[in-house]
């Protein structure tokens, strides 16, 4: 359900970069609008446990297919799955580290 909210329709019409900061925000406010929740998980479940990677990976998963989607037909001097995975990556990092390991480390 909280994966959906993060979906972007329209991604092929925006440039590659307004994707990129788009669905990082989505996440963004996904975590902030659900801290709640995402506290009473983490009471329950480990950082590394399964249910904390599942959703992660989803969210990854969800990232690089939309951004192979905008990215595919560019031109890059790297290859376009690499900079896919490097976007996707980077972002779900950030998030991770926001919301999931500083939420897990604070007292």
């Amino acid at each position: 359900m909280l994966a959906e909210k993060v979906h972007i329709e329209e991604a092929d019409q925006l440039k590659p970069n307004e994707v990129v900061i788009i669905y990082f925000d989505r996440l963004y406010d996904l975590f902030e609008n659900n801290s709640q929740l995402v506290l009473a998980i983490l009471r329950h479940n480990q950082i590394s446990g399964n249910l904390v990677n599942s959703f992660t990976n989803y969210l990854r998963n969800l990232a690089h297919k939309m951004f192979l989607e905008v990215f595919g037909n560019l031109h890059f001097d790297v290859p376009v799955e690499l900079m896919v995975d490097h976007c996707s990556s980077t972002i779900l990092l950030l998030i991770e580290w926001i919301f999931l390991k500083k939420t897990a480390h604070d007292p």
